[in-house]
């Protein structure tokens, strides 16, 4: 579940910001300077105004990069691909791939909240989660309007370049295929935080509004790698490997870029923060 959340959310209660940490970084070479933000991808309208030190680097930046191409994720041939995709296509159907008795957990947290899942069994799991998180979350006041649609819009109206680290293929691939060759535990383990996804979205907001990097690797991180070890790979270290030589190349540029990617990817001894550090670049957090 929290691996699926690293597409739904990646992070607030009203906490204080005053001589508080920050989720925005700052990477520095003797010539380059590069801003790295840990974002939110969804949030709720309480939740705003958003930290200072996000508008700090984003105003210090010429060029804003994200995950992916946000302008192709809202348009309707986006979508039709990831539901191409969303669907079993190959005589395989959600109660033939679950065991009985992780269908019937599935089942029973469907009919407590009036839904049914029989309307989703050619549905892959993980687009099952997503859209049980999202009924979740929009029942909780979560929209879609998160820090990436935001400072996208800012980019757009400023008209500063706006760059990308994958393609939207790329997410589509890593999203329909969570779960794959493990889909019990990945149901079990989703359902889990989806019953208690109040609790969990708020620590975990908390925590990113802080700059908490212990309790956001906790809360978010810690028991994917521990339990789901395939699951944390391809979810989070490889994606990070795969962005460090683009990382690279913008530290070897006069402009100063502001990088925005989920709060997950920046924690922990693999994260991009660890990484970066390890190849000898001075990051510290943005005062």
């Amino acid at each position: 579940m929290k691996a699926l959340l690293l597409f739904l959310i990646s992070f607030i209660l009203i906490v204080s910001t005053v001589s508080a940490e920050t989720s925005v970084w700052v990477a520095k070479t003797d010539s380059s300077k590069m801003y790295i933000g840990g974002t939110i991808h969804l949030l709720r309208e309480s939740d705003y105004p958003l930290p200072v030190e996000f508008d700090r680097a984003y105003d210090s930046s010429e060029i804003v990069v994200f995950e992916t191409d946000i302008a192709e994720l809202q348009k309707p041939e986006f979508q039709q691909k990831l539901l191409a995709k969303a669907f079993y296509t190959d005589g395989r159907t959600l109660d033939k791939v679950l065991s009985p008795e992780t269908y019937q957990a599935l089942d029973s947290f469907c009919t407590e909240r009036t839904l049914t899942l029989a309307t989703m069994n050619q549905l892959k799991p993980s687009l099952v989660v997503w859209t049980l998180a999202m009924i979740e979350l929009k029942k909780l006041g979560v929209t879609e309007q998160g820090i990436d649609l935001v400072y996208h819009g800012k980019a757009t109206m400023d008209q500063k370049p706006i760059e990308d680290l994958e393609s939207p293929d790329e997410q589509i691939r890593l999203l329909t295929s969570m779960g794959d060759g493990e889909e019990d535990g990945f149901i079990n383990y989703s359902l889990r935080d989806l019953k208690n996804i109040s609790e969990l979205f708020d620590k975990l907001l908390a925590a990113w509004k802080i700059g908490d990097e212990q309790a956001l690797f906790k809360y978010f991180v810690e028991e994917m790698k521990r339990d789901y070890p395939v699951l944390y790979k391809t979810t989070l270290v490889d994606r990070n490997m795969n962005w460090m030589p683009q990382l690279e190349q913008h530290l070897l540029t006069t402009e100063t870029e502001f990088i925005m990617v989920g709060s997950a990817h920046l924690v922990g001894e693999d994260g991009v923060i660890a990484q970066l550090k390890k190849l000898g670049y001075e990051v510290e957090k943005l005062k």
